[in-house]
Parts: C-alpha cells; sequence; structure tokens
C-alpha cells in the first residue's frame, strides 16, 4: 500500500511541476497551444491589464477555475499581487485540491479556491469587479 501511495505522491508532485512549468512559459510568451488558445489568453491578459491600471484594489472571480490556471497566469502579471485578490470556484473536488496545491507551491496569499457549483454562486452581489468564465457557457444546463 506505502508503494501506491508513493508512486500517487510522486506522479503528483511531477504534475504539479509541470503545470508550475506551463504557466510560467505562457508568461513568458512560449505559446504552444492552437492560435485560437494563444489569442484567447492574450485577449484576456490585455482586457485585465487595462482594467487594473485603475488606482483601486480588485477582486477578481474565476467561475469554473479548473486547475486555477488563469488565476495563475494572470498573478504572475507585474504588481497584481499588491492589487488584485482572486477567488477561484469550481465544482470539482479534485481540481480545487489541485489548484490549492499549487497556490501553496508559489506561495500566493491573494488567491481562495472552493469548490462549489458556478450556476449557483453563493456570494453577495456586487462582490467583484471582475469576473472570468472562460469555457463555461457550453457547459452549462439549458434553462
Amino acid at each position: 500500500m506505502n508503494e501506491i501511495y508513493d508512486l500517487y505522491k510522486r506522479r503528483f508532485k511531477i504534475s504539479l511541476e509541470q503545470f508550475k512549468d506551463s504557466v510560467f512559459q505562457r508568461n513568458l510568451g512560449s505559446y504552444t497551444k492552437s492560435y485560437e488558445t494563444y489569442k484567447k489568453l492574450k485577449n484576456i491578459v490585455t482586457c485585465f491589464k487595462q482594467e487594473i491600471k485603475k488606482d483601486k484594489l480588485f477582486k477578481v472571480l474565476d467561475a469554473r477555475c479548473g486547475n486555477g490556471y488563469h488565476i495563475f497566469l494572470l498573478n504572475m502579471l507585474k504588481e497584481v499581487k499588491e492589487k488584485v485578490s482572486f477567488d477561484g470556484v469550481d465544482i470539482s473536488e479534485l481540481e480545487i485540491e489541485f489548484a490549492r496545491e499549487v497556490n501553496n507551491s508559489f506561495g500566493f496569499n491573494n488567491i481562495n479556491f472552493r469548490v462549489g457549483d458556478a450556476e449557483h454562486l453563493e456570494f453577495p452581489q456586487n462582490s467583484f469587479d471582475i469576473i472570468l468564465c472562460n469555457d463555461v457557457l457550453e457547459h452549462l444546463k439549458k434553462t
């Protein structure tokens, strides 16, 4: 049993390092995904940078944040850690657990991840200045 657990821990550690490397590479401009993904990320970063130029503190929600990739990408931009606090919500406990581990590994203290349903968020109205919902609409139930 310990061998299996040790294997799991090593695999998780490798996955964590690969994930962190991918965040750093994207932040430095080493785009390896399709052109559409590159353009989407570039547009998100451009709009985000423009918005946070304002002289205030920002609260950002990433609804269906998955493994926290977009939050980590944005948090590594210059001066973001001082001006922005992030909340990431995802229905997957596994994704949130992974995001928390990555966050602990990076040592960020302006990011909070929680398990929750993006269709039924438990935040008061007007809690956030910016809401990200990347690749979300196609997964929502029709009402």
